[in-house]
């Protein structure tokens, strides 16, 4: 599909729905019906209209070969249903199609009555540069930044842009600093716990990232079951990464010949920084959800940020207390 294809609109390359379903329909009959229909192509998913083929739901093929064939077509329809207007561009329906891994989706008009199916098939084309110009959004997003305002926006845009995130993390630094020189006679005195302070505040990092992305996927789609069953297993999984990481870094630690103490004291911090990161990562994106701010965009500075301060408090804390 060209440039000046992805432009067109969606109402010039879709098809005409295959089959369409009525919601009082028993699944029996619905089946018979669609036996005795003429079939052309792939039938991913069956649309249920009202009389005037206002769009009401949609069945997925294996849902309806599943469900119990006295069930009704509305016990079995899933309702709202994802759909693109039919002036909708190729390109806007592209990236629809990505966003929620269909396989295709209704084409309505302007009083949501069904007009036709567009299929991925249609840009497969078009799936490889999609990835990859997906990869690049998910960076920037991470980062604080929008591609399409980077890329449309002018110099002082850009600045204005990125500057009340980096704002976040300098203040996140300053914080840092301030930590660090409430505990100045403890780093003086053992050194290997401020030599340790950027490995164990990268790890802690790492850890948070990673939960952060697993978060994003579920915030803003009905997912807070899915996100408690999400922040179970993430804390899990970084008690364990943390116990494996803290073993690795303080029998290294160990090399430097300050005893035992300080090597506990740092592989246990990572444990305990891991797990607090994990937390942080799952549900920052939830919490700004909730305040209107897009997590996309906020979450990346907002947790890093969060998570040095938090991480870097807790090392020095333990080591404080541990070695007093």
């Amino acid at each position: 599909m060209t440039h000046a294809q992805m432009r067109q609109p969606v109402r010039d390359h879709a098809a005409a729905p295959p089959v369409t379903l009525r919601r009082d329909q028993p699944v029996s009959a619905a089946i018979d019906a669609l036996r005795e229909r003429e079939r052309n192509g792939r039938i991913t998913y069956f649309y249920v209209v009202d009389d005037d083929e206002r769009l009401l739901g949609v069945v997925p093929t294996r849902r309806l070969l599943l469900a119990g064939p006295n069930m009704l077509i509305e016990q079995v329809m899933h309702s709202p249903v994802v759909s693109v207007r039919e002036d909708a561009s190729m390109h806007e329906v592209m990236h629809k199609l990505h966003e929620h891994q269909f396989l295709a989706l209704p084409v309505v008009d302007d009083g949501g009555r069904l007009m036709g199916v567009i299929d991925a098939s249609a840009f497969i084309d078009e799936a490889e540069e999609l990835a990859e110009s997906q990869r690049l959004k998910d960076l920037y997003q991470v980062m604080g930044v929008r591609v399409a305002q980077v890329r449309e926006g002018s110099v002082l845009a850009g600045f204005r842009l990125r500057m009340p995130w980096l704002a976040v993390n300098i203040a996140g630094g300053l914080a840092c600093a301030v930590v660090a020189t409430q505990f100045e006679g403890l780093l003086e005195k053992v050194v290997i716990i401020a030599a340790f302070i950027p490995l164990v505040l990268a790890i802690a990092a790492s850890i948070a990232i990673q939960a952060l992305t697993l978060s994003l996927s579920q915030v803003g789609q009905g997912g807070g079951p899915r996100l408690g069953r999400l922040a179970w297993k993430e804390i899990r999984t970084a008690a364990l990464l943390g116990l494996a990481c803290g073993g690795i870094v303080g029998t290294v630690a160990l090399l430097f010949g300050d005893g035992a103490g300080p090597s506990v004291i740092i592989g246990a911090s990572i444990v305990g920084a891991m797990m607090i990161s994990s937390m942080l990562g799952t549900w920052a994106p939830v919490l700004l959800h909730a305040l209107r701010l897009d997590p996309n965009v906020a979450a990346g500075p907002v947790v890093l940020t969060l998570n040095d301060i938090l991480a870097l408090t807790l090392y020095l804390t333990a080591a404080a207390v541990a070695l007093s």
